[in-house]
């Protein structure tokens, strides 16, 4: 078994930000966490490559046309 380590020491031994962590672990991203009460608890041998981690930026267009909605000029 796996020993596990706190929400926050995961998030200062990835070097991100407690919110971010905090996200990504309400969102499910993070493989093998549990949580326990109200503390999230993360596989110590957890790194950065381990988690989705969403892509930045506004979504593509798909065909240039809003999304399919019409907008009266």
């Amino acid at each position: 078994m796996n020993n596990l380590i706190s929400a926050s020491e995961a998030a200062r031994r990835l070097d991100v930000p407690q919110p971010t962590m905090s996200r990504w672990l309400r969102d499910g991203r993070v493989p093998g966490a549990i949580k326990v009460s109200n503390m999230w608890l993360v596989p110590d041998s957890i790194t950065i490559d381990d988690i989705d981690i969403p892509e930045m930026g506004r979504p593509p267009k798909t065909n240039g046309n809003n999304g399919g909605l019409d907008y009266a000029n």
